[in-house]
């Protein structure tokens, strides 16, 4: 008699199983320390059966764990999740990881980075210094 989860396991192997794909990497390209920002991850279950997949975001360079999920995802099935978090004093270098399991051990199937620069968008800088230079050339001009 075969067992019911060695016969998932058999149809998982012959037919594919779950394979993750990472769709978005969800994060600012800047922010200030200590700002509000959110993060997160939009996969794809691209493989034939509905099964567990997992996603994870990391910091490249302590490889410290930012958040990890697991989900249970039909074939075809898109998921997105996101998380305020709080900016660190430091670029972030996050490395945003996706899989699935075989046989109870994780498999990574893609993974993409995305840094979060320490910074002032341009747009706010411009607004500041903007004026400043604008009211020195004029008071430049202005006192021949």
């Amino acid at each position: 008699m075969v067992d019911v989860e060695d016969e998932r396991m058999l149809k998982t192997i012959m037919m594919g199983g779950a394979q993750a794909d990472l769709l978005t990497a969800v994060g600012p390209g800047y922010a200030k320390p200590g700002d509000s920002i959110t993060l997160g991850i939009e996969v794809k279950n691209i493989g034939e059966l509905a099964d567990q997949i997992w996603t994870q975001i990391y910091d490249g360079d302590t490889y410290e764990l930012v958040k990890n999920f697991n989900k249970y995802m039909d074939s075809g099935e898109v998921w997105e999740w996101t998380e305020p978090f709080t900016m660190p004093d430091k670029d972030w270098n996050l490395v945003y990881r996706v899989g699935h399991f075989e046989a109870g051990e994780a498999v990574m199937d893609d993974s993409g980075e995305r840094k979060i620069v320490v910074g002032t968008p341009l747009w706010d800088v411009a607004m500041i210094i903007g004026p400043i230079i604008v009211g020195t050339v004029l008071v430049i001009v202005g006192s021949r």
